[in-house]
């Protein structure tokens, strides 16, 4: 295998990982939560098949990392809106 093929296959993990990151959070960021592992494992194995078993095993810790900032990010903006929420029923409970 030449060089360039396995770089090749190192981007194609890379971009699938980022794929999957892009329609998680911008196409369908209101999913639920209860299995957000889904749209990764596609991208995981897709990985493997093109590139081998190292860009495979480079896509799950890419797929753990950036599912752990998703679900980060999805817990800062509940607590957000629930801040939110509170402040204002605190301000309609003061104005009556």
């Amino acid at each position: 295998m030449s060089a360039a093929s396995r770089l090749a296959g190192y981007g194609v993990s890379l971009a699938l990982v980022a794929a999957v990151v892009v329609l998680r959070w911008f196409v369908v960021p209101a999913w639920s939560l209860a299995h957000p592992y889904l749209l990764f494992y596609p991208a995981i194995i897709a990985a493997g098949w093109y590139g081998g078993f190292g860009p495979g095993v480079v896509a799950t810790p890419l797929a753990a990392l950036a599912l752990s900032y998703l679900l980060n990010e999805a817990r800062v903006r509940a607590e957000r809106r629930a801040r939110d929420a509170e402040a204002a029923a605190r301000r309609a409970k003061e104005q009556h």
